[in-house]
């Protein structure tokens, strides 16, 4: 399959589960994001640029399903994409604290971004909208993330996550 199918097969998942399966995955209120791991991890693999793309995508598609917050999640998937291409050129993506570190960061900052833009929009407050998601949503987002990561290099039956050359 090539990889343009299988980014999109893969985005729409992400997309489909963060909508509905998400909610119920929480752990005292706090929610992983499965955009930011989706375009963080394209970002990984593919560059900055088509991690951006991925993201907003992804986001946009997220966005349909939350009209109150339009807008906010495809600027937060774009900048977890970008976050994603830059970070391995910054991060040794082979360990696991890394990637955490990785995703820890781009969820953050989207729930950063998110938090801002949605205030703006009159939802509330920006500091009780990153902290109601922001820091435990970021380590369940993280450990996610460096699962799903550690299983796909499985599956590619290679060590090595990102080619370097």
């Amino acid at each position: 399959m090539n990889r343009f199918l299988r980014y999109f097969f893969f985005g729409l998942t992400a997309v489909v589960f963060q909508s509905y399966l998400v909610p119920a995955l929480g752990i005292l209120g706090q929610r992983p994001d499965l955009i930011v791991i989706f375009a963080l991890t394209v970002g990984v693999f593919e560059g900055a640029g088509r991690g951006s793309l991925a993201g907003f995508l992804a986001g946009l598609a997220v966005d349909l399903y939350h009209p109150p917050t339009f807008g906010a999640g495809a600027m937060a998937g774009t900048l977890a994409g970008y976050f994603g291409g830059r970070a391995r050129i910054f991060l040794d993506l082979e360990h696991a604290l890394d990637q955490m570190m990785a995703y820890a960061g781009g969820h953050a900052t989207h729930a950063a971004l998110f938090a801002i833009v949605t205030s703006l929009q009159g939802v509330g407050p920006v500091a009780r909208l990153f902290f109601s998601n922001g820091i435990g949503g970021a380590i369940y987002t993280a450990l996610l993330g460096a699962a799903i990561m550690t299983a796909i290099s499985l599956v590619r039956g290679s060590r090595h996550i990102v080619d370097r050359r």
